[in-house]
């Protein structure tokens, strides 16, 4: 009997154990990716076959995570949009580099309450983005840019370069906090490509900081200052204002076709392992 009570007293201790360990030690990295891709609502959004991981994973013969989130941004954002501030790049690059995603995690029930298109996935991605392995990740894939053209987000500060406010602040943050985290990894930055704003093509609307255009080439200046592979969507897919109906379905999203010409831009810009 004594033994018996002895069992069940050690296994209560383990249990008890266990559990503190999975408090105080965070999520147990039990997802082994060759790539992840970091993005917004272009990455997210599609989880299908026709997807841009699905198809990258196709040309690659790799291993790809869909870690993108809809509605986010490379910008920290404001406390007003404070549903978004745990899960823009900058912030999910610090929790990254941290090994700290308790922010993340409790934000989870509260985080889309107010955004009118309710991401089914969002939850579910949130937590795994926490359980990555990311000693395992050959190649991290970051897709932002057209939200905080949109947004009409600040390109830089002369005074703050890592004002992580700003667009090109949050991107060098963003970029150096996943070189500590992943020292060995290949980071490709994909540009924004074209859209339609609701005044105007993107390519001639200056929503406060520039078209487009200005912020595409303030990446491409921040990845040469990083000294990180720049994969140039916006200039190499083709995409304009003359044939943009057949490559986004809706003026901004891609469609087969996109998602088929950015899988294979990254793919073009990853170099062998």
């Amino acid at each position: 009997m004594k033994n018996k009570i002895f069992t069940l007293a050690a296994a209560a201790v383990l249990v008890a154990a266990a559990v503190l360990y999975g408090i105080f030690a965070g999520p147990v990295k039990n997802i082994k990716t060759d790539v992840v891709v970091f993005g917004d609502s272009l990455i997210g959004n599609d989880r299908t076959e026709d997807s841009v991981t699905s198809q990258l994973s196709k040309l690659s013969g790799l291993s790809v995570y869909n870690a993108g989130i809809g509605g986010t941004a490379m910008n920290a954002g404001s406390e007003e949009i404070s549903r978004f501030k745990n899960y823009n790049m900058v912030s999910i690059a610090t929790d990254i580099a941290n090994d700290d995603f308790s922010a993340m995690l409790s934000d989870i029930p509260t985080a889309y309450i107010q955004y009118s298109n309710v991401l089914d996935y969002a939850a579910d991605t949130i937590k795994d983005i926490a359980r990555i392995d990311y000693d395992s990740v050959k190649y991290v894939v970051i897709e932002h840019g057209v939200n905080d053209y949109l947004g009409g987000v600040a390109l830089d500060n002369s005074a703050d370069r890592y004002d992580t406010t700003t667009f090109c602040g949050a991107l060098r943050t963003s970029i150096e906090n996943l070189k500590k985290a992943m020292p060995d990894a290949q980071i490709i930055v994909v540009s924004p490509c074209f859209t339609w704003t609701q005044v105007g093509p993107a390519d001639t609307t200056d929503l406060g900081y520039g078209t487009i255009d200005s912020y595409v080439e303030a990446e491409r200046a921040v990845c040469e200052e990083e000294d990180v592979t720049f994969a140039d969507f916006y200039n190499e897919s083709g995409i304009n204002r003359k044939n943009y109906e057949a490559f986004l379905y809706d003026s901004l999203h891609v469609n087969e076709a996109g998602s088929s010409i950015m899988a294979d831009i990254i793919y073009k810009n990853m170099k062998s392992h």
